[in-house]
């Protein structure tokens, strides 16, 4: 067992072996109410971020005064910090202080800027699960952070045991989870309709919100058998906007309507004319004509930011 302040003073033997620089034994920090630590334990800092321990380090620097060694003790492990802290991600899990994410593989601190030992556990399943409820101070990480964007935690990443799901199970299991039995005597949920819906993604985030997914329609026939293997109690329809707008009007009514139409003429990326940008293009002028059809509560539509450009003016003015 290691006991130190952080820093320990030692008399410069010449005939003493100088100790290995990196050990896993206990160590602890002295200070009023003394910190037991060992590798695998969960630290939270003083910057508010979090450590877990993988090894500790001691750091020897030769001093003048009385011919003696200073030592430093680090700890280094995976370090992880709160979404709370973090500025470009549009606020996603800033009101929940329990969530983290991970932010580098291998951190080293000075063990002297340890705050305290905390619970901390990593799963791959989906938030909320394994949160604990107040005044539990148990922090859950599902996600890292990369320069550029935020993946979920794999299964080899997560603690072994029930936080670990098999991540082809996991994506099955979200896809294909059959629709709950609703009681008869519960109020009937909010409708959802996906214009050029893919595979599925936004219907599935929908459905995972408690919507009922009323429709769904693409022009491409072979998505839409994988969205209609995804889906049992919705409709799907292999069609072009036009074709889907002339079917029976007053089953097309929905409180959410999303629409996705294709992006790729207003791309930044698009450099060259395509066989279907013309296809494209009229996909955009559907929007209009959807929103009189679903006559949705609230209305969503995802394009690229190209569309914005000031190339594309008269494109925005002719869809109002």
């Amino acid at each position: 067992m290691v006991k130190d302040t952080g820093r320990q003073r030692r008399r410069n033997h010449p005939t003493q072996a100088k100790p290995s620089s990196r050990f896993y034994d206990r160590f602890t920090l002295t200070r009023d109410e003394p910190l037991s630590l060992v590798p695998g334990d969960s630290i939270q800092l003083h910057d508010e971020s979090f450590l877990t321990i993988d090894y500790f380090e001691q750091e020897y620097q030769e001093s003048s005064l009385h011919d003696g060694i200073d030592v430093d003790v680090y700890a280094i492990g995976t370090h992880f910090k709160s979404f709370r802290q973090c500025e470009d991600l549009g606020g996603f899990l800033a009101d929940d202080a329990q969530e983290l994410y991970m932010a580098s593989p291998k951190k080293r601190y000075h063990t002297t800027l340890i705050k305290r030992k905390i619970k901390l556990t990593k799963t791959n399943a989906p938030y909320p699960a394994f949160r604990s409820q107040p005044p539990h101070s148990t922090y859950v990480c599902r996600y890292i952070k990369t320069e550029c964007s935020v993946i979920a935690l794999p299964a080899d990443e997560a603690d072994p045991g029930r936080t670990a799901l098999d991540d082809s199970r996991k994506r099955k299991r979200f896809l294909r989870r059959p629709l709950a039995q609703i009681p008869k005597h519960s109020l009937p949920r909010y409708t959802f309709g996906d214009a050029f819906c893919g595979i599925g993604g936004c219907s599935a985030g929908a459905r995972k919100a408690g919507f009922d997914i009323s429709w769904a329609f693409d022009g491409c026939g072979a998505t839409c058998e994988v969205y209609a293997d995804n889906f049992h109690n919705s409709d799907v329809f292999a069609a072009k906007a036009d074709e889907f707008l002339v079917l029976n009007k007053d089953k097309l009514r929905v409180d959410l309507l999303h629409m996705s139409p294709p992006c790729q003429t207003w791309s930044a990326a698009h450099t060259i004319q395509g066989r279907n940008d013309d296809a494209n293009s009229a996909s955009l002028f559907a929007v209009k004509e959807l929103l009189e059809v679903a006559r949705p509560r609230i209305a969503t539509v995802e394009q690229v930011p190209g569309l914005l450009s000031q190339d594309n003016r008269s494109i925005r003015r002719d869809l109002r």
